[in-house]
C-alpha cells in the first residue's frame, strides 16, 4: 500500500529540473494524533519566535527541523514560491492573512515550514505542514497556500537540509556554517512578535 502511495505522490510532485532539488517521496507516515502532538511540541518552543512575520522563516524552519531531528521525527521542508508567468512577470507576492486591513502589508517571495507525512483514517497519504507562524495547528498544503492569500503558487517538498531560496536567481541553498546561523537566528529570536491572531487550522479560509 505504501509503495502505491509513494508512486502516486511522485506523479503529482512539482519539479523543475534545472531549479529545484530532488523531489521527496513521503515516507515514515504518522497518524493525525501524532501530527497534532508534533505541532504542539514545535509551537511550545517560544525561542523559535514564530510570531515574527517580517522575515526569517528559513531560520525558524531550520531550528524546528533540528528539534524534530533531535526527538527522532523524520520530516521534510515544505516551500511555497510566488507564481511566475511565462513572460517572466510575477503574480502578487505571498501575503500572510495574519494582518489587519489597511496596514502596510508584509509580503514574501517565498515561505518555508517543516512538514511530516501522515496517513488519515481512510488510509490515504497526506502532507501535514507545521507552521505555527500562520496557524494554530498543522494544515494541508492547500490550506497553507490560502493562509498566504494565494491559490496560484509553486509548492515544493524537499529534504530537510535545504535551507533557503533566492527569488532573484532561483537558487536553492543549504545551511550556512554554524556560527553564522546562530548569530543571525539570535537576531530573529529577539524580534518583537507581530500581535495578530493566527488562523484556525480547522476553519474555512477564502482567498
Amino acid at each position: 500500500m505504501l509503495d502505491f502511495l509513494r508512486r502516486r505522490w511522485l506523479r503529482s510532485a512539482v519539479t523543475e529540473a534545472t531549479a529545484v532539488p530532488e523531489p521527496i517521496i513521503p515516507s515514515n507516515f504518522v497518524t493525525r494524533a501524532e501530527a497534532a502532538r508534533i505541532f504542539t511540541e514545535l509551537d511550545g518552543d517560544r525561542s523559535t519566535n514564530w510570531g515574527w512575520l517580517e522575515d526569517g522563516c528559513h531560520y525558524r524552519a531550520e531550528a524546528a527541523s533540528r528539534k524534530l531531528t533531535h526527538i527522532g521525527i523524520q520530516h521534510h521542508k515544505a516551500w511555497v514560491l510566488g507564481w511566475i508567468n511565462e513572460d517572466g512577470t510575477r503574480e502578487r507576492p505571498l501575503t500572510p492573512y495574519r494582518q489587519l486591513i489597511g496596514e502596510d502589508l508584509i509580503s514574501w517571495d517565498f515561505h518555508v515550514a517543516p512538514a511530516v507525512s501522515i496517513i488519515n483514517e481512510a488510509n490515504q497519504a497526506q502532507v501535514a505542514i507545521m507552521d505555527p507562524t500562520l496557524f494554530d495547528g498543522y494544515c494541508s498544503p492547500l490550506r497553507w497556500l490560502r493562509g498566504m492569500k494565494t491559490k496560484k503558487a509553486r509548492f515544493y517538498l524537499t529534504h530537510k537540509d535545504v535551507f533557503s531560496y533566492n527569488a532573484l536567481n532561483g537558487a536553492w541553498t543549504y545551511c550556512p556554517e554554524e556560527e553564522k546561523f546562530q548569530r543571525i537566528f539570535l537576531e530573529y529570536k529577539t524580534k518583537e512578535p507581530t500581535n495578530f491572531p493566527r488562523l484556525s487550522a480547522s476553519e474555512s479560509i477564502k482567498c
